[in-house]
């Protein structure tokens, strides 16, 4: 499946992943928006992205919006 996505992003076609694993993320995506409670609370980009990094933000999103 990682494959296809791969394949199908490098031709110009828009991918939508929805998931909780943060180091998928961080291996598949070019942008990753976090979102709690349905509003964006971070943006990454790829030379951001790490599971790291991403659980970092969530963590402090939770913290700022519970």
């Amino acid at each position: 499946i990682y494959q296809l996505i791969s394949r199908l992003a490098h031709d110009g076609i828009a991918i939508l992943i929805s998931s909780s694993d943060f180091a998928e993320l961080a291996g598949v995506c070019n942008t990753v928006i976090l979102l709690r409670k349905g509003i964006v609370a971070s943006t990454v980009e790829e030379n951001d992205l790490s599971e790291q990094h991403l659980l970092s933000l969530a963590s402090d999103a939770s913290k700022s919006t519970s």
